[in-house]
């Protein structure tokens, strides 16, 4: 905000005005629908090893906070290294093609790969860990996105020709905010499962090539992404769009499989209770289901007494995973 809001005076006496704080407000309403509606998404896909809240809060502000105040530094520098002209060198077309990528997944990563490093032993889930990915990589595009829209907003303001400021960045926010908001998820969750992958394998190789494997996927896909958003008109970008709601569609896939998976081991190591005689037959099928799990949640809303008791065997029934 310190950067961008001050009037910034040249050598040659011009004047670049900077973005006011109406553009701001403006720019927080319109990002934050996306980021509730993403992180929701990832919150829900782990739904059977639920991590702590403290985690997906530090993933998104580490997201919002971090990443993007060590990407608008090194990027500028970034942009006049590579000879970028302008007011914002970070935004040029080079920069975000050939570092802005490497740049951000670099900042976004370093909390994931601390996370391996840390808490190697309770995070042990695949799902676990691109959902963290993914709200990292969420609260890294919800400051991104207020940036862009209050840019946006303040150009128009300052343009007499254009009478409604507000209604010209719809345009933007409909396609940052809906149709290409998968694409920081998307690239960053490739981090979060290398990292799954290199932990979970034995092989020390593969413990080191798969996280780095991961950060190149990530990076590679950035910059493929910025470089068709940057070289080719939005009319001729629809093809390209449709490949990348492709990957998503494989990723969904997998984190399902994931999802399943999870639940049958769930449902075995219950078994093993049952045997013990601690729990009833049909108690593995009851807590290892999605629906038999929510269908218990809903029961006890209606009976408040219960929900605290409910909460907790659910709770107690994940941790034996």
């Amino acid at each position: 905000y310190m950067m961008m809001h001050p009037d910034k005076v040249l050598p040659d006496g011009s004047i670049i005005y900077g973005i006011q704080q109406e553009s701001f407000e403006l720019g927080a309403r319109k990002a934050w629908p996306t980021a509730a509606v993403w992180v929701s998404l990832f919150i829900v896909l782990d739904r059977f090893r639920r991590l702590n809240l403290g985690l997906y809060a530090l993933a998104f502000a580490w997201g919002g906070v971090m990443a993007t105040w060590f990407s608008i530094y090194v990027n500028t520098w970034a942009g006049e290294v590579l000879g970028v002209s302008g007011d914002d060198p970070s935004s040029g077309a080079r920069s975000a093609i050939f570092s802005a990528p490497v740049v951000e997944e670099t900042a976004k990563g370093a909390l994931l790969f601390l996370l391996a490093i840390l808490l190697r032993y309770r995070l042990t889930s695949t799902v676990q860990w691109v959902s963290l990915a993914g709200i990292t990589a969420i609260g890294f595009a919800f400051v991104e996105n207020i940036v862009y829209y209050a840019r946006a907003h303040n150009y128009a303001t300052q343009v007499p020709q254009i009478s409604d400021p507000e209604a010209a960045i719809n345009r933007l926010v409909l396609m940052r905010g809906v149709y290409t908001s998968f694409g920081h998820p998307l690239f960053t969750s490739m981090i979060g499962l290398g990292l799954a992958v290199g932990l979970r394998h034995r092989s020390k190789i593969v413990r080191v090539a798969a996280p780095l494997a991961g950060f190149c996927f990530a990076a590679i896909g950035h910059m493929l992404f910025n470089g068709f958003a940057s070289t080719i008109r939005e009319q001729e970008q629809r093809s390209y769009w449709f490949m990348g709601l492709a990957l998503v569609a494989m990723l969904l896939f997998t984190m399902i499989g994931q999802v399943i998976a999870e639940g049958r081991r769930l449902r075995a190591r219950l078994v093993d209770f049952v045997r013990m005689g601690w729990l009833e037959e049909s108690d593995p099928f009851m807590y290892s289901r999605t629906r038999s799990r929510v269908a218990m949640i809903t029961i006890a809303l209606f009976q408040p007494r219960r929900l605290p008791a409910t909460m907790k065997v659910m709770h107690l029934s994940l941790i034996h995973i």
